[in-house]
């Protein structure tokens, strides 16, 4: 994957994702005690495949990153090596986001006020993380912010009600200032 920066600049920009380990961590647990909060409480069982890929993908992250960090520590970090580890912590990070969408969004489409604030608390909880944990690679944050964002807006859309659209618009405006978050720290990192 050919990169903006420079050969040395690209290198280290990557290297960070490979500290995120807490972060991570604290995310895949939050995943899967909201998935199975919401199981236990409308017993759907779609909950738990939010639960399933969210938890997988947390645990390869945080083993990636330790993979990721004793590389750099011992090899001489080429821009092609750089590169495919850049691409390994964009598809666990895109799995991640699917399943915050997949357990936000049916969250939604349920009557229950109490798990749609869960849904709005595990979307803002991550998205912020993401705007300024990943913000170094603007090509990973910025879509993962919008698999995570855009189903569960929809699925807050779709409720109907006053209160539904306007958390929905504000939804709307935390995507666009994170992704201006995003372009902002990663401007200030190069």
């Amino acid at each position: 994957m050919p990169s903006r920066e420079k050969d040395d600049v690209f290198k280290i920009l990557v290297s960070e994702l490979a500290h995120t380990i807490m972060p991570t961590t604290v995310m895949g647990v939050t995943i899967v005690v909201v998935g199975l909060f919401a199981y236990s409480q409308l017993g759907n069982v779609g909950f738990l495949l939010g639960v399933v890929s969210g938890g997988i993908a947390s645990v390869a992250k945080v083993l990636l990153m330790i993979a990721h960090q004793r590389f750099n520590a011992t090899a001489h970090v080429t821009v092609e090596a750089a590169a495919i580890w850049e691409k390994r912590h964009a598809i666990l990070t895109f799995i991640v986001a699917g399943s915050i969408a997949w357990l936000a969004s049916l969250m939604f489409l349920h009557r229950d006020l109490s798990v749609h604030m869960l849904a709005t608390a595990l979307l803002f909880g991550y998205c912020a993380g993401v705007s300024t944990r990943v913000a170094v690679r603007p090509y990973i944050a910025a879509p993962t912010i919008t698999i995570a964002a855009v189903p569960s807006i929809i699925g807050a859309a779709l409720n109907g009600g006053w209160a539904h659209w306007v958390l929905t618009m504000v939804f709307v405006i935390f995507l666009l200032a994170a992704m201006q978050s995003v372009w902002h720290m990663y401007n200030l990192s190069t």
